[in-house]
């Protein structure tokens, strides 16, 4: 189980299943790396980073807010776990 907390919204991944949940809302997100394209982190223009889980639906697309930079290597090394296990199954075609 890998766990990351950015900006107060924590992510899980068990390997299968990618979970948020955030600081300001009730609810959170599940999705299923079959339900799942790409997970990346990419900056923005002020030298931030931005996590972004895409579904195969755009509805099932995640996306945080802004993070501080120092956090980067962090966030990357989750993106690329949950990249790799997208990577390794059969995606649902929506």
């Amino acid at each position: 189980m890998i766990e990351i907390d950015l900006n107060g919204s924590l992510l899980t991944f068990d390997g299968h299943v990618v979970e948020v949940f955030y600081w300001h809302k009730i609810v959170g997100n599940r999705r299923h790396v079959r339900h799942l394209t790409t997970a990346s982190v990419n900056v923005d223009r002020k030298g931030r980073g931005v996590l972004e889980i895409v579904g195969v639906r755009p509805a099932g697309s995640v996306s945080l807010e802004p993070f501080p930079a120092e956090r980067l290597d962090e966030a990357r090394s989750f993106a690329e776990t949950v990249q790799q296990a997208i990577d390794g199954c059969v995606t649902v075609k929506g």
